[in-house]
């Protein structure tokens, strides 16, 4: 019966042309609903890490769902700690060939993990073979039906006719009704001149994430003294900020969310980082080094309140 139901939903969630909504009623989503804006930030020895997580909202009375665009954005800063010379003849100094390798962000919404009324309806960017040069976070939706949502507050403009949106409200901060469909065409291109990506979005139902390796420098430690090759060049990502963008959509099916968490979504966003120290292997040979993978995961907490509903 679910299955039907979804298949139902899926039905009517496509772009519709009903209540009065005609293809020259859709608009930007960006542009007509206000988003909710949180930052994380995590420290992890001296490097710093950032993540912006906006999410835009809607509700359609039609199916009873709300729906959820969410654009996050990494900040990931690891110039801090980086060390080239792995051929530092003080004994004392044990860490050599100091860099970042790896990334992983997970956002979800607790409680839901393997609940069918959440779940992740589409996200992007995909997994990449490593050899791409940059990578596309695209995202492509329509909706049409009895829609409401919290509205960015547009003023009437003299050379045009009134916006389809109540301003009184706006200002109140409420939401308001729309007479509108809503749509969303949005497409982010960055630089991964040296970076892997691999999407593990849905693979707890709800969950967005994404894993980005970094390519290491070449080095070789061989037997005691015999066969080091030194350490090359730090790829550009592991010594400097890497920005990843991605985006995704939830969908929230029966309300039954609003009736488990009426205040809002709880929603984790967890990020773990992998750094690589190449630490002396005998102190009789200081060029003798051993991989140690230092891996830490840091999660901040933070509450999405649900779109605007019109009392029935």
């Amino acid at each position: 019966e679910w299955l039907k139901a979804d298949a139902d939903r899926d039905t009517v969630a496509q772009p519709l042309r009903t209540e009065g909504v005609t293809d020259d009623k859709f608009k930007d989503m960006e542009d007509v609903i206000r988003s909710t804006e949180s930052r994380s930030v995590f420290t992890f020895l001296k490097n710093v890490h950032q993540i912006t997580t906006n999410v835009w909202s809607v509700y359609n009375a039609l199916t009873d769902e709300d729906w959820f665009y969410v654009r996050q954005k990494g900040t990931l800063a690891a110039s801090n700690m980086i060390e080239e010379d792995a051929k530092n003849p003080d004994p004392n100094h044990r860490m050599r060939g100091v860099f970042t390798d790896y990334y992983r962000l997970n956002t979800y919404v607790i409680d839901f993990l393997r609940e069918k009324e959440l779940f992740l309806h589409q996200s992007s960017p995909q997994t990449t073979t490593g050899g791409e040069k940059e990578v596309s976070s695209g995202v492509k939706w329509d909706l049409g039906g009895k829609l409401s949502g919290s509205v960015l507050c547009l003023p009437e403009k003299k050379d045009k006719p009134k916006e389809a949106v109540d301003n009184v409200k706006c200002e109140l901060k409420l939401g308001a009704e729309l007479t509108f469909g809503l749509t969303l065409n949005k497409t982010f291109t960055y630089d991964i001149p040296d970076v892997a990506i691999r999407s593990i979005a849905g693979s707890s139902l709800n969950n967005a994430g994404w894993e980005y390796e970094i390519r290491r420098p070449h080095f070789r430690s061989g037997f005691g003294c015999v066969g080091f090759e030194g350490l090359g060049p730090l790829t550009p990502m592991s010594r400097a900020t890497f920005q990843p963008l991605a985006q995704w959509m939830w969908r929230v099916a029966d309300s039954e969310a609003r009736k488990i968490m009426p205040s809002g979504f709880l929603v984790d966003v967890e990020v773990s980082t992998r750094m690589v120290m190449m630490e002396i292997g005998i102190p009789a040979c200081p060029v003798n080094i051993k991989d140690d993978f230092v891996r830490r995961s840091q999660r901040d907490r933070a509450v999405i309140p649900y779109p605007y509903r019109p009392e029935k």
